[in-house]
């Protein structure tokens, strides 16, 4: 809903053409495919139904250096919006933002402007720098357990599960 609202306040405005509009990830190349060199700024929902759109942000500032990205997610999670800056995006919102904010950060795009500090662009890539860390701990973690301690915790957490069962319909 969020993003055919947005589709029809921007081609309301006389300075901005709606290009495309996806859902998906995979439907968001199919419909950019070609258009890469001619799109200038994109608004992205973080998460899709199929992924990330961290993975199509890299895609197309790789295709297109000028390429602008404004992500809008749900998440009040500093880490997501740190993911979405480290793969390019100059902004990030929430999506409870009005619609007059976020046709205001995209004039501010068109326009050349910094959204963000470079002191806020240093931490949240430092912030995304340790989350990947720390990601990579605990695979390396799950990797090293045994078959028969993934059967040892599986049953201990069914055990566990079902003792606060009866407690949790109270």
């Amino acid at each position: 809903m969020l993003r055919q609202t947005l589709a029809l306040v921007f081609e309301r405005e006389p300075e901005f053409e709606v290009y495309a509009q996806a859902g998906t990830v995979a439907e968001a190349r199919e419909t950019l495919n070609g258009l890469e060199n001619r799109v200038d700024i994109g608004i992205f929902d973080l998460s899709l139904p199929d992924g990330e759109s961290t993975e199509l942000i890299g895609e197309l500032r790789e295709s297109n250096p000028d390429f602008r990205a404004l992500v809008l997610t749900a998440s009040f999670e500093r880490k997501d919006f740190a993911r979405a800056v480290e793969a390019g995006a100059a902004g990030v919102l929430h999506k409870t933002a009005d619609l007059d904010q976020i046709i205001g950060v995209v004039r501010r795009l068109v326009a050349g402007e910094a959204l963000l500090s470079t002191k806020e662009i240093i931490e949240l890539l430092r912030l995304a720098s340790n989350s990947r860390e720390q990601e990579r701990e605990v695979q390396g973690i799950i990797e090293r357990i045994t078959p028969r301690e993934r059967e040892c915790s599986r049953a201990s957490l069914t055990a566990s599960a079902t003792r606060r069962s009866p407690a949790a319909s109270i």
